[in-house]
């Protein structure tokens, strides 16, 4: 009797630590499995000049759930405002350290250097009182829309890209800062001196309805993507992510660029404002 109660507590004991054991590992991020329906980029990004970044929010999901980049959306209740700076929701949410920036650059993903062009219009410069009346001629027109706007959307460029990943592994909400849809990440490469130099510049708004904000939960993250860069010299790479005051890096990465990506002399002449995220302005 006493061997089998003695069996029951190391039995009891067992299955705790195994509950606790798969507990934890079902909160841990992994990267998730991701499909691309996006036009399939046929050529890296080479630029001779330093770029702004394309860190467009493309999903917020929790840990384990799969992506498809083509029908993800912000699901309802992540925003902390919207792009009006309503602010209504999470109003007194001011937590934003315990991130973790995440790349994956063993997988390709396409980035739209255009995402947010806008499509040509049905009546270009058209006044409404002399636009077409009659039915035929409305089924003429937007027959000529589809064909324009085909030919919008074959013509956007795609690069390719790499998936990134902004995590909360922790147990409470985060604020996650954003203008105008954008994270505000920038890529660093190391030059020739093993110097850390930005090879992206920020601009930020200057109008206040740009900024908004998500409300990360615990074990949830945040997909966006970055132009994977093609150039001459090979290097390491690494991003660069400010979130309200706090700076976040993720782990360095192999890559190559163009060693004039470095040159911020153009931009401190021509892009005012600019910000690289550090004291150099």
């Amino acid at each position: 009797m006493i061997k089998l109660r003695e069996l029951t507590f190391w039995l009891s004991i067992f299955t705790a630590l195994t509950s606790c054991k798969n507990d934890k590992s079902s909160n841990e991020f992994k990267f998730p499995p991701l499909t691309d329906t996006l036009k399939l980029a046929e050529h890296y990004y080479s630029p001779a000049v330093m770029t702004t970044p394309q860190t467009y929010i493309e999903a917020v999901w929790k840990f384990g759930e799969n992506i498809e980049v083509n029908d993800t959306t912000t699901r309802e209740n992540v925003f902390i405002d919207d792009f009006n700076g309503s602010d209504t929701l999470y109003k007194s949410l001011r937590e934003h350290d315990g991130l973790k920036l995440l790349v994956d650059n063993t997988k390709l993903v396409s980035v739209n250097l255009y995402q947010w062009a806008f499509p040509p219009f049905l009546f270009e410069d058209i006044p409404d009182d002399e636009r077409p009346k009659s039915q035929n001629q409305i089924i003429i027109d937007s027959l000529v829309y589809q064909a324009k706007l085909k030919t919008w959307k074959d013509h956007q460029t795609m690069v390719k890209g790499y998936p990134v990943y902004i995590v909360n592994p922790t147990n409470k909400t985060i604020r996650v800062e954003e203008q105008d849809g954008r994270l505000m990440i920038i890529q660093e490469a190391k030059d020739k001196n093993g110097n850390w130099k930005p090879i992206e510049f920020w601009q930020f708004s200057s109008c206040g309805n740009s900024y908004g904000g998500i409300a990360l939960k615990p074990n949830s993250y945040i997909f966006t993507k970055i132009i994977a860069y093609r150039g001459e010299f090979e290097t390491t790479l690494r991003l660069k992510m400010l979130n309200d005051t706090i700076l976040y890096y993720s782990e360095p990465f192999k890559g190559s660029i163009n060693l004039s990506q470095m040159d911020t002399t153009l931009i401190k002449q021509n892009v005012r404002p600019h910000n690289f995220f550090n004291k150099e302005k």
